[in-house]
C-alpha cells in the first residue's frame, strides 16, 4: 500500500482537480464500481524522484477512501524526458476535460511555464555526475525544433484590432524569446491539443507567468475573458491587486481602459510616422462624388497641422473598423465564447483523472 501522497509532475500539476459535483461522483463511482483506470507513476532517475503522471483526483479519491493507493492500482510508466512526459499528460487529458477557454488558456500558461521551470532545473542537475543525459535529450528536441524551416515565430500577443507589429512596438511585457524559452512549435501543439488558439495560448501564459495568482485565478474563474487578463498584466503589482480585489466589473473596465490607451498611442504613432515634422499652414483637400449623371465637388479646408492629425486620426478608425481575431473568438467585455458541456456519467467522471 502507498499511503505517502504521491507528488504530481510539474506538467501532471497544469490542469486543475476537479470540485464540487464531479469531485463527488468521482469518489462515489470508485467507491461502489472500484478503480477503472490505473495510476500512472513515473520513477525519474535524473531527478531520484517518483512522478504521478495521471490520475491526481482518482489518487484523492483513493486517500480518502482507503487511506492510500494498493499497489494493484498502479502502473509503471518510463520516459525518456520531460518532453516526453508532456506529451503523455496532453494525450491523457485531450478528451476527458470539459473546460472553457479560459480554463484552457490557463493550462496552456501553465504547460509552457512548466517547460521553462524544468530545462532551468536540469541545467541544475547537469553540473552533477552522472545527470545530463536528461539535458541532452531536451536539447535535441528544442534544436530540431529550431533548424526546421518553418519556424513562423508565432504572433506576439496583441491587441484587439491584431495589430501585432505595432503592439509589440509599445508593449513592455512582449520581449525577444530567449534560449530556452517555449519553442513556438510547442506553443502550437499545446494549443492545437488544447483546442485553442495560439494566441489564446500566449496570452494564458503571459497572465500565469505575471505571478499573479489572483488574476490567473480570476481568469480560470471566468470572470474576465483571456484578452481582458492579459491586458491587465501591463499593472504595476499594487494596482493589479487593488484592481483584481474589486471585482470583475472594474477588471473589465480596466481592461477596456487601457486598451483604448494602447490603441491611441498607436494611432498617434501612425500619424507621427506619416506627418514627421511637416507644419500645415493651410491645405485644401477638393474631391467630386458621382451619383448616376449627377455629381457634387466638395472642398475641406484644413488650416493646421492639429486638424490634419484629427482627419487622420478618423480615417485611420474608419480603415480599422471591422478587423477582428478570428482565430480567438474573446472579447474585454465578458466570457470567452468557446465552451464546453458538463460532464454526466460515471465513467466521463472517472475519466477526469
Amino acid at each position: 500500500m502507498i499511503t505517502e501522497t504521491l507528488t504530481p509532475h510539474p506538467y501532471a500539476a497544469c490542469y486543475p482537480l476537479v470540485s464540487g459535483t464531479l469531485e463527488e461522483s468521482l469518489y462515489e463511482s470508485i467507491k461502489l464500481n472500484g478503480l477503472r483506470q490505473p495510476i500512472v507513476l513515473w520513477r525519474d532517475e535524473a531527478r531520484d524522484k517518483t512522478w504521478l503522471i495521471d490520475g491526481r483526483n482518482r489518487h484523492r479519491a483513493l486517500r480518502q477512501l482507503n487511506g492510500g493507493v494498493s499497489e494493484e492500482q498502479v502502473i509503471w510508466r518510463d520516459y525518456e524526458s520531460d518532453e516526453a512526459v508532456r506529451l503523455a499528460v496532453l494525450d491523457y487529458n485531450e478528451n476527458r476535460r470539459q473546460m472553457s477557454t479560459a480554463q484552457k488558456s490557463v493550462v496552456a500558461g501553465r504547460i509552457i511555464e512548466a517547460r521553462a521551470q524544468l530545462f532551468t532545473e536540469l541545467n541544475t542537475l547537469s553540473t552533477e555526475p552522472n545527470r545530463s543525459e536528461e539535458l541532452n535529450r531536451s536539447n535535441a528536441i528544442d534544436e530540431s525544433l529550431e533548424n526546421q524551416e518553418d519556424i513562423d515565430q508565432d504572433e506576439p500577443p496583441f491587441d484587439i484590432d491584431g495589430s501585432a507589429q505595432e503592439a509589440n512596438k509599445l508593449s513592455p511585457l512582449i520581449v525577444a524569446p530567449k534560449k530556452n524559452e517555449c519553442p513556438p512549435e510547442i506553443r502550437r501543439e499545446v494549443a492545437s491539443t488544447l483546442g485553442i488558439g495560439p494566441k489564446t495560448a500566449q496570452r494564458g501564459a503571459a497572465v500565469v507567468g505575471r505571478g499573479a495568482p489572483k488574476l490567473v485565478d480570476a481568469l480560470e474563474d471566468g470572470l474576465v475573458s483571456v484578452e481582458a487578463a492579459y491586458t491587465l498584466t501591463q499593472l504595476d503589482d499594487d494596482e493589479l491587486e487593488a484592481v483584481v480585489a474589486q471585482g470583475k466589473e472594474v477588471m473589465r473596465e480596466k481592461a477596456r481602459e487601457l486598451k483604448g490607451a494602447e490603441k491611441t498611442a498607436r494611432e498617434e504613432k501612425k500619424q507621427n510616422a506619416i506627418l514627421g515634422d511637416i507644419e500645415v499652414d493651410k491645405l485644401v483637400l477638393s474631391w467630386t462624388e458621382k451619383q448616376g449623371t449627377e455629381s457634387q465637388s466638395y472642398n475641406l479646408e484644413i488650416e493646421d497641422s492639429q486638424q490634419l492629425s484629427t482627419l487622420l486620426m478618423t480615417l485611420t478608425k474608419l480603415g480599422l473598423r471591422g478587423k477582428t481575431d478570428e482565430s480567438d473568438p474573446e472579447d474585454l467585455n465578458g466570457e470567452d465564447t468557446e465552451s464546453s458541456s458538463s460532464v454526466s456519467d460515471d465513467a466521463e467522471v472517472e475519466s477526469a483523472e
